[in-house]
């Protein structure tokens, strides 16, 4: 839910003049952090699962 509002939630919503609400709304970084995070996480979860075939069928 939080992830939600920090991508896109916040960049359509006015100053709340809660400070920690104005800051996900004023930021850049963190809002792409869980989805660049999640594209490497599968990445590696596939090399993975390819190590484990080629070990057991190899």
């Amino acid at each position: 839910m939080t992830t939600m509002y920090a991508m896109i939630g916040s960049k359509y919503a006015p100053k709340t003049n809660i400070k920690w609400l104005d800051w996900i709304k004023d930021d850049q970084h963190y809002c792409l952090l869980v989805p660049i995070t999640a594209i490497a996480w599968i990445y590696f979860i596939v090399w993975n699962w390819m190590g484990m075939k080629f070990f057991r069928h190899n």
